[in-house]
């Protein structure tokens, strides 16, 4: 993960809104992945034993950090500053 993610990260903290976006987005792509159980399992072990916060990221719901936020500021429409 990338420094400039890690500083939108830490603005998302900042405001309960945007908090709850974030994992609201996170839920739902969650809900629409369609990859196996298999798959996601040796994913999700593999990020664990890595620190791999992305990865982790990436195999339960398919988006890494960055783009969660980036799908999360289109589904915000007040947006003029940076999440």
């Amino acid at each position: 993960m990338n420094e400039q993610t890690k500083e939108q990260l830490r603005a998302v903290l900042k405001d309960e809104e945007k908090t709850a976006a974030f994992a609201q987005k996170i839920l739902e792509t969650i809900d629409t992945d369609d990859e196996s159980y298999e798959d996601i399992g040796n994913s999700v072990i593999h990020a664990l034993l890595n620190n791999d916060a992305d990865g982790l990221l990436i195999a339960l719901c398919g988006w890494s950090a960055d783009s969660l936020l980036n799908l999360m500021k289109t589904d915000l429409p007040y947006r003029e500053e940076p999440v």
